[in-house]
């Protein structure tokens, strides 16, 4: 999936540079290589290809968990901040 992300970046940045922002095409690209890359390693699953060697050890279902508490606790911290500097600017 990285490898569609890198793709989706560089046509993020082309239709950006196209809407004259290039700031509001970067995330548009990153979906679109999010979407091309789930399909390409979906289809090398299917035909039994494994697109990067790292992806051929399996997670176990406590690293897993980890893994979401981890991305949770960053994403609170993070919305967290933002909230803070949105009201601290507003008051």
């Amino acid at each position: 999936m990285g490898i569609g992300m890198v793709f989706g970046v560089a046509i993020g940045v082309a239709l950006g540079g196209a809407m004259d922002t290039a700031a509001s095409g970067i995330p548009i690209g990153i979906g679109i290589g999010v979407a091309i890359g789930a399909a390409l390693d979906a289809r090398a699953r299917k035909e039994g290809r494994v697109i990067c060697p790292s992806e051929k050890t399996a997670t176990s279902p406590q690293k897993t968990k980890i893994m979401i508490i981890i991305g949770l606790g960053v994403f609170l911290v993070l919305a967290g901040l933002v909230a803070f500097m949105l009201f601290r600017r507003s008051a």
